[in-house]
């Protein structure tokens, strides 16, 4: 494969990865370690710090492995050994965390801007933390990545970030998610003791990813589809746990509704593949994976109207307003009992899901560090 070349002599680059190095991985972590693997096999010249910060360290052995001559681990921990930032031509965040010491180019991932409109879905504490990552982002990073049109304009607009300093770089979903033979879909149905039937949902399981409406809606599409279908939901509970579980009893949904946790990434692949669809009514995202990797395993996907999610989709799943349990609950029967409908979004699905890769997203990144030179 042929190198890519920053510039005439190899270039030092720090990329944090400290927000990847835990034993469960979502969202972010997955992001960073997904494209640090293209960038590897891409650019052979540069030479790449990969920095966990020391806090991190009780999670060693989760720390990536790129074996590659170019490419170092580096713990990190402020104040710096001053040498390490002379050494640095660009340092790349995963996150919105920039060091204190200032380096020639800076890098930061912002993929909403979320936490600044509202503070209904977190702690008081994380939001100020993030609030101040925010604001010290917008002024200082030399370049800011977003992973879509929607998340350009909310940093633009509420955090008054010029356009040309913000580059999209959509994410993708790896390689396994693809769809599996009935032997393995079998296998997990057997693993987690599910149904023929059921509906898809992976996430936290959370106030902003619309939980309490998406039982609502389950419940009221339940008098109408003809099937006895379940909801099944992969994903570890974050804030209103006791208001998700209450609603649930009190529609009487124990025995349809099931809570798997955090479930291996090696399973959700067969999962989805099993599933009669993809429920995906989020209230807001800069993205949102879990519908590219329902599309690439041909489950047909029933997702928001706002947000990201209409530009992610691309025209490839049912949208509904996710303020509206009765819309939603209307898309999942014109789904669940339509079967034209259903193979006419697994193809649409399967073609959307290939427009996205982390290779390209890697070249992307690279053509950014191009322009920092």
């Amino acid at each position: 494969m042929r190198s890519f070349s920053i510039r005439a002599h190899p270039v030092n680059i720090a990329f944090d990865i400290s927000s990847a190095v835990k034993p469960e991985r979502t969202g972010m972590a997955n992001t960073i370690l997904s494209l640090i693997k293209p960038i590897s096999e891409i650019d052979r010249e540069n030479d790449y710090y990969l920095c966990c910060r020391l806090s991190r360290l009780k999670h060693f052995r989760h720390l990536p492995r790129i074996n590659k001559p170019n490419f170092h681990l580096k713990i990190i921990q402020e104040p710096f050994n001053l040498l390490f930032p002379r050494q640095i031509d660009i340092f790349h965040s995963g996150g919105t965390r920039l060091p204190h010491y200032h380096f020639s180019k800076t890098i930061v991932t912002m993929p909403d801007v979320l936490l600044l409109l509202t503070d209904e879905y977190s702690s008081k504490g994380y939001r100020e933390k993030k609030l101040r990552r925010y604001y010290d982002s917008a002024q200082h990073a030399t370049r800011i990545i977003t992973c879509s049109n929607f998340s350009k304009q909310e940093i633009v607009k509420h955090l008054k970030v010029p356009e040309e300093k913000i580059e999209v770089i959509y994410s993708a979903m790896e390689g396994e998610y693809h769809p599996r033979s009935a032997e393995e879909v079998k296998a997990v149905r057997t693993k987690y003791q599910l149904g023929k039937n059921y509906i898809f949902y992976v996430g936290i399981i959370t106030k902003r990813k619309n939980v309490l409406r998406m039982l609502e809606a389950f419940h009221l599409a339940s008098h109408t589809v003809k099937n006895d279908c379940e909801m099944v939901m992969a994903g570890k509970f974050s804030l209103g746990k006791n208001e998700f579980m209450n609603m649930r009893d009190d529609l009487a949904l124990q025995q349809k509704v099931k809570v798997l946790g955090y479930v291996p990434a090696e399973d959700l692949p067969a999962l989805y593949t099993g599933a009669q669809a993809f429920f995906f009514p989020s209230v807001y995202e800069g993205f949102g994976i879990p519908i590219l990797e329902a599309m690439a395993c041909g489950t047909p996907v029933i997702t928001s109207s706002l947000t990201a999610l209409p530009e992610i989709a691309g025209g490839a799943a049912l949208l509904a307003d996710p303020y509206d349990a009765e819309a939603l609950a209307s898309a999942l029967v014109n789904l669940l009992e339509d079967e034209v409908l259903q193979d006419e979004l697994r193809q649409k699905g399967l073609k959307r899901a290939e427009h996205f890769s982390w290779t390209k997203a890697a070249r992307e990144i690279l053509k950014v560090y191009d322009t920092l030179r």
